[in-house]
C-alpha cells in the first residue's frame, strides 16, 4: 500500500543557540546558557573590536506559558472516546524548532541527542487533582498519592527520544549527514513542510480516561510556570519531576478515553473468514391461519414455509409451498372477488386483500402460477413474497407523512400546468362543437374561402396551402374575404348577377371556374415589346436608315454595305470571340455628326483592359461595348409557362386536418405548457407513454415523485430479522459472504409503490397510481464509478429495479435487477461482524483480482496490486472492483455489496495453492477482498502482540510484548528487550539511538489485509 514519504530529524535549532560553545550551557549553578561575543566597530578605514560581551540566553526560567496557536494537532483529538491503547499520545507544534528553542543544553553531535525544554505526560483521573486556593491555579495540577512518577514521566536523561522534527518530504543525504542545504531551500519555499512533535512514552490502559498535559521539562521552568521565584544560582539542569514537588503548571491540556480491542491491525487480524450457516437468510413462517377468511390452510408436512430476507447464505435452502398445499386455491378467489363483482354488474366495491402491482401490470386478477407464471401471480400467490410486499406496506404506513412531504416538494409546476390543461380541454370541446357544426359541412370552395386568412400557416407538403394556390391558375383574390363578402347570397352583386335559385352556390361555382381557368378576372397580358437584335437588323436594312458617319466610310452606304453592317450586328459578329479577332485599331476614334460625343467618365466601361495590344482607348472601349451589348441583346427570355389548374379537394382536406381543434390546440399550446425544462406533452410521453398531438384526450400531467432514500434502512428499523433472518447465527469477528435475494427485494419494493400510490390518491396527488416512486433498496452513496458516467446516468444505473410499468408481464419475479438483469441472485454481499468498522468507519473495502505469485510464492495466490498503488492512481483498472452499496445492521454487522457472482469470486472450484491447481485453473483465480486502513495523519506506537505472520523486517515485528514495561508504565530505553523481534534491520535504524530513529521505528504504517473469496465459500458446491 502506498503511503506518504516522511523524513524525521532528532532535533532542530535556529538562531544564536547554534553558536553555543561547550561548557556554555546551563549547569548546576547556572539557570541560563551564556554566549560570549565581541562587536567590531568600523569608521572609514579604521575598525576596532569592543571588549567581549557575555549574553544570557532565554531559557525555561523565562517562559510562563505558550500560545495555543502553536499547537496544530493532538493525537488523539480532544474528546476521543475509543483511542487505541497501543498507540502513543502525541502533540504537534507549528515551529519546527519549538521543543528545543529554550533548551539550556548543547546538542550531542556524536549521538544526535538534544533534550527538549517541554515534555508530554498522560495521567489517569485518579493520578491528579486541581489545586484550590493560593497554592495553585486552574492552569496547574497536583499529583495524588495514587500517581507513580515512574509511570508518568520519561526516564531522566531519555527525554531526547520523545521529541523530533517531521518533514513531509524525502530529504537527500544520509541518515548521519542529511542535506541541510536542501532542507533550507525546502523550508524557505514552503515553511509548512516541517513541524515538530512531542511523544509520551507511556503505555496506555484499555477503557480508561486520560488527560494529556504539556509541561516544562526543567525545574526552573516549573517554577516560572507557577509564578515562583527563580534564582540565578538555581540548578538549570534539574528535571521538573526529579524532586518531590507535586504541583506542576499546565501549558496545554486535552482529555480523551481509550477503547478496547486494540488497533486496526489487531481488529482486522481478528476477523476470521468462514462460511455462513445455511440457516441464515431463512426462518420459519406458519401459514395455517393467515386470516381474512382463510382457514385450514395446509402446506405439508408442517404448515411452514421459509420466510426469506433480502439476503441469503450461499447454501440457503428455499422452502416455498409444497405440492399438496391449498394456499393458492383458497386465496385466489378472495383476491379476484372485486373484479368478479364488477363483471357481474355489482356497483358496490368489495374490500379484499390487494393485488400488488395490479396498476403497473394492468391486471385485475391473479391466475394460478403454474399456468401463468408471471411476476404478478408469483408475488400475490406465494405467501413468502406477499409477506415481503406487506413489509413495504408497513413501512409506508409508518413513514407516510415524511414521504408525502417529499412528494409534494417535487410537484413543481404540475398543478399550474394541469389547471391550464383543463382550460385547454374546455376550449377544445367548445371549438370542436363549432368546427363540427359550422366548418366541416361546408363545401370545399366555401370552406377554403372562409379559411383563407390562415392558409399561409398551413403546410401542404413542401409549401404552404397559400403558396400552392398562388402557383395555380386561380387568382389570389379568389379565396379572399373580400370575394366572399361580395358574392354572399344576399349581397348586391349576387342579386344583380345570379338568379335567385343559384345565389347560394354562386360563390362555390365562381371559385370552381376560377380554379379551373374557365373564368378570368381580366384578359391575358400581351407579350412585352422592345428592341431585339432581329428587329434592329430589320430596321437597318430599310432604306430610311439614318446615315452613320464612321471615319473612312462612304457617306451613303449601298445595300451591299448595309448587309455587311447587318452581318456585323448579328449575334456571332458581336460575340466576344469575334470582337477579339479584329485587328488592333490604334487610330480608331469617334468623329463627325451632330450626335458624336465622348462618353462621360462615370459611364465608361469598367474594364480598362485592351483586347488587342495597340488599340486606342476608343477602340478598347468599343470592343468592350460591343461585347456587353451582345450579351444584353442575345439573352433569350423564355415565355412564362402556363399555370396549372387547382385541385381543391386535397387542399381542403389538409386545411380541415390542420384546423381540427384537438390537433390545432395541441400544436399551438402543447409546447408552451412547461413542466420544468420539458413541455407537458413530451413529459407525458416520456414518463408514462401518454399524450401526443393526435391524442384526442390530451391528458393531464401525472407526477411521479422519486423517493431517493435507500429503503433497506426503514426495513432494518422494523426488524433486522426482515433484512437478514437468523443473523444471530453469524459469529462475532468473522468475515463471510452472502447472496442477494432479488425476489424479496422486488416484492418489498412493489409493496412500497403499491401502498404509496394509494396514499397519493387519497391525498389528491396528481398521479395515476402507475408510478414507481421507490426504486432504491441499497445505499449507493459511496459507490466509485469506474466508467466516468455523468451524475444523471450514474444515478439511473444504480437504481435497484427498472420502473414497474416497464416490467414485462410475462417475466418472472426476481428477474428485474437493474444492475445485472441476467443474474437472478443479484450482487454478492461481503458481511463483516465485529468492532473493526465501528472503530474505523473510514476503512477502504474493495476487491482485487487474484494472481499467481512469483519467486518463493510461485504457487501462492497473491494480490494483483500488493502495494495498493492502483487504488490511489488507477481506480478504473479492471483488476479492481469497488462496493456497489453498503448497509449497517446495528450494532456490529456491516454489509458491503459487490457486483459479481459467487462463482466469479471463488474462481475455479479446483483452485488450490498447488502446482497442479495452477496448471488447470487458468485465469479463474477468484478475487481477494481487501480491507485497507485509511491513510491519515502519522501515528506512533507498537503492536499489542507479536505478528502471527512475521515480516522480514525487524522493526515491523516489534510489539509491546518485546518491551520490559508494564501496562500503564513508561518505556525505559535502558532496559533490554524481553524477547528481540525477528527479521532483518531495515536501513541503519537502531533502538535507543536518537529521536529520529525512534520515530521511524514507532511510526505505524496503515495496514492492508486481504481475504480470498474461496476461504468464505468452502461449503459452496460447484455451479457446473
Amino acid at each position: 500500500m502506498s503511503t506518504a514519504t516522511y523524513t524525521f530529524f532528532p532535533w532542530f535549532r535556529r538562531g544564536v543557540s547554534n553558536l553555543l560553545q561547550p561548557g556554555a550551557g546551563a549547569s548546576a549553578n547556572s539557570v541560563r546558557a551564556t554566549l560570549t561575543g565581541t562587536l567590531t566597530v568600523a569608521a572609514g578605514s579604521r575598525q576596532a573590536d569592543t571588549p567581549p560581551i557575555t549574553m544570557k540566553l532565554l531559557g525555561p526560567a523565562d517562559v510562563t506559558g505558550i500560545e495555543s496557536r502553536q499547537m496544530i494537532r493532538t493525537e488523539p483529538r480532544a474528546g476521543t472516546s475509543d483511542f487505541e491503547n497501543n498507540y502513543l499520545v502525541a502533540i504537534d507544534f507549528y515551529d519546527e524548532d519549538f521543543p528545543w528553542r529554550y533548551t539550556p543544553f548543547l546538542p550531542d553531535l556524536g549521538t544526535h541527542r538534544l533534550p527538549p525544554w517541554l515534555v508530554l505526560v498522560v495521567l489517569k483521573e485518579s493520578e491528579f487533582d486541581r489545586p484550590t486556593g493560593p497554592a495553585g491555579s486552574s492552569s496547574s495540577f497536583n499529583l495524588t498519592q495514587a500517581a507513580r512518577r515512574a509511570d508518568i514521566f520519561p526516564v531522566v536523561g531519555q527525554e531526547w527520544a520523545w521529541a523530533h522534527v517531521h518533514l513531509n518530504q524525502k530529504l537527500g543525504g544520509t541518515t548521519a549527514a542529511p542535506d541541510l542545504i536542501q532542507l533550507r531551500g525546502l523550508l524557505d519555499a514552503d515553511p509548512d513542510l516541517a513541524y515538530s512533535r512531542l511523544l509520551c512514552p507511556r503505555q496506555l490502559e484499555p477503557n480508561c480516561s486520560y488527560t494529556a498535559f504539556v509541561l516544562p521539562a526543567f525545574e526552573t521552568g516549573r517554577k516560572a510556570g507557577l509564578g515562583q521565584a527563580v534564582a540565578e544560582t538555581d540548578n538549570g539542569t534539574t528535571r521538573s519531576w526529579e524532586g518531590t514537588e507535586t504541583l506542576f503548571p499546565i501549558f496545554y491540556e486535552w482529555t480523551f478515553r481509550t477503547g478496547g480491542g486494540g488497533d486496526f491491525e489487531t481488529l482486522v487480524r481478528n476477523m476470521i473468514p468462514c462460511d455462513v450457516d445455511s440457516a441464515v437468510g431463512v426462518r420459519d413462517m406458519d401459514i395455517a391461519e393467515p386470516g381474512f377468511g382463510l382457514d385450514a390452510v395446509s402446506n405439508p408436512p408442517n404448515k411452514l414455509v421459509g420466510l426469506e430476507g433480502a439476503l441469503l447464505a450461499p447454501t440457503s435452502i428455499r422452502r416455498g409451498l409444497a405440492a399438496g398445499s391449498n394456499f393458492v386455491a383458497k386465496i385466489q378467489p378472495i383476491l379476484n372477488a372485486p373484479a368478479d363483482a364488477r363483471d357481474q354488474g355489482n356497483q358496490d366495491p368489495i374490500v379484499a386483500p390487494p393485488v400488488y402491482g395490479c396498476w403497473h401490470a394492468h391486471v385485475e386478477r391473479v391466475n394460478t402460477p403454474g399456468a401463468d407464471a408471471t411476476w404478478v401471480n408469483q408475488l400475490n400467490l406465494d405467501p413468502r413474497y406477499r409477506a415481503a410486499a406487506g413489509l413495504g406496506v408497513r413501512v409506508i404506513r409508518a413513514h407516510q407523512d415524511e414521504y408525502l412531504r417529499s412528494a409534494w416538494a417535487q410537484i413543481g409546476d404540475v398543478l399550474t400546468v394541469n389547471r391550464k390543461i383543463r382550460r385547454a380541454q374546455l376550449a377544445i370541446k367548445a371549438a370542436s362543437a363549432v368546427f363540427a357544426k359550422s366548418l366541416r359541412p361546408l363545401p370545399p370552395e366555401r370552406a377554403m374561402a372562409l379559411l383563407s386568412p390562415i392558409l399561409g400557416k398551413i403546410r401542404g407538403g413542401s409549401v404552404t396551402l397559400a403558396a400552392a394556390i398562388r402557383a395555380s391558375v386561380a387568382p389570389r383574390a379568389a379565396f379572399s374575404l373580400a370575394m366572399v363578402k361580395q358574392l354572399r347570397p344576399r349581397g348586391r352583386i349576387a342579386r344583380s348577377l345570379f338568379p335567385q335559385e343559384t345565389r347560394t352556390t354562386a360563390i362555390g361555382s365562381t371559385i370552381t371556374h376560377l380554379t379551373q381557368g374557365t373564368l378570368s378576372a381580366a384578359p391575358p397580358r400581351p407579350a412585352p415589346g422592345g428592341a431585339t437584335v432581329e428587329n434592329v437588323n430589320q430596321a437597318v436594312l430599310q432604306p430610311t436608315i439614318s446615315p452613320a458617319h464612321v471615319h473612312g466610310a462612304a457617306p451613303h452606304p449601298s445595300p451591299v454595305q448595309l448587309a455587311e453592317v447587318v452581318k456585323l450586328l448579328s449575334k456571332p459578329a458581336l460575340g466576344a470571340s469575334a470582337v477579339a479577332s479584329l485587328p488592333a485599331r490604334p487610330q480608331f476614334r469617334f468623329t463627325g455628326g451632330p450626335n458624336d460625343f465622348t462618353l462621360p467618365a462615370g459611364t465608361r466601361p469598367k474594364t480598362s483592359r485592351q483586347f488587342e495590344p495597340g488599340d486606342s482607348p476608343g477602340a478598347a472601349d468599343m470592343r468592350i461595348a460591343l461585347t456587353e451589348f451582345n450579351d444584353l441583346l442575345t439573352t433569350d427570355v423564355q415565355p412564362t409557362p402556363p399555370k396549372p389548374t387547382l385541385n381543391l379537394n386535397p387542399l381542403h382536406q389538409q386545411a380541415l386536418a390542420a384546423t381540427e381543434p384537438q390537433a390545432a390546440f395541441s400544436t399551438r399550446f402543447g409546447r408552451l405548457l412547461r413542466f420544468g425544462a420539458t413541455d407537458a406533452l413530451t413529459y407525458a410521453q416520456n414518463r408514462y407513454s401518454a399524450g401526443s398531438a393526435s391524442d384526442p384526450t390530451w391528458p393531464e400531467v401525472m407526477a411521479y415523485p422519486d423517493i431517493k432514500d435507500p429503503m433497506s434502512r426503514p426495513l432494518v428499523n422494523l426488524s433486522s430479522e426482515y433484512l437478514l433472518p437468523n443473523l444471530k447465527l453469524i459469529p462475532k469477528n468473522t468475515i463471510s459472504l452472502l447472496k442477494t435475494n432479488q425476489a424479496f427485494i422486488e416484492s418489498y419494493l412493489v409493496g412500497l409503490n403499491h401502498e404509496f400510490a394509494r396514499e397519493l390518491l387519497w391525498h389528491e396527488y396528481p398521479t395515476d397510481q402507475q408510478g414507481t416512486y421507490f426504486r432504491q433498496f441499497w445505499a449507493v452513496s459511496s459507490y466509485v464509478d469506474q466508467q466516468g458516467r455523468d451524475p444523471q446516468t450514474l444515478t439511473e444505473a444504480l437504481k435497484d429495479i427498472p420502473p414497474l410499468h416497464h416490467w414485462d408481464r410475462a417475466s418472472a419475479l426476481g428477474s428485474h435487477d437493474q444492475c445485472d438483469p441476467q443474474d437472478s441472485d443479484g450482487p454478492t454481499v461481503l458481511v463483516l461482524r465485529g468492532d473493526l468498522l465501528k472503530r474505523y468507519p473510514n476503512t477502504f473495502i474493495y476487491a482485487q483480482k487474484a494472481a499467481w505469485g512469483t519467486g518463493t510464492q510461485i504457487n501462492r495466490l497473491v494480490l494483483s496490486d500488493p502495494t495498493g498503488e492502483l487504488f490511489d492512481t488507477s481506480p478504473q483498472d479492471p483488476r479492481l472492483r469497488f462496493p456497489l452499496y453498503k448497509a449497517i445492521v446495528a450494532p456490529d454487522i456491516y454489509l458491503i455489496g459487490f457486483d459479481f457472482s459467487l462463482d466469479e469470486i471463488r474462481g475455479d472450484p479446483r483452485l488450490e495453492e498447488t502446482a497442479t491447481a495452477r496448471a488447470v485453473a487458468g485465469d479463474k483465480l477468484g478475487w481477494f477482498f481487501v480491507l485497507q486502513q485509511a491513510v491519515g495523519e502519522p501515528r506512533f506506537g507498537l503492536d499489542t502482540a507479536p505478528p502471527i505472520d512475521p515480516s522480514p523486517l525487524v522493526w515491523d515485528n516489534l510489539s509491546w510484548a518485546n518491551l520490559d514495561v508494564a501496562v500503564g508504565g513508561t518505556i525505559d530505553l535502558d532496559k533490554p528487550f524481553v524477547s528481540p523481534p525477528g527479521g532483518a534491520n531495515n536501513g541503519s535504524l537502531a533502538w535507543a539511538t536518537n529521536a529520529a530513529d525512534m520515530a521511524s521505528i514507532l511510526y505505524q504504517e496503515p495496514v492492508m489485509v486481504a481475504v480470498h473469496g474461496r476461504e468464505m465459500l468452502k461449503n459452496l458446491s460447484p455451479s457446473s
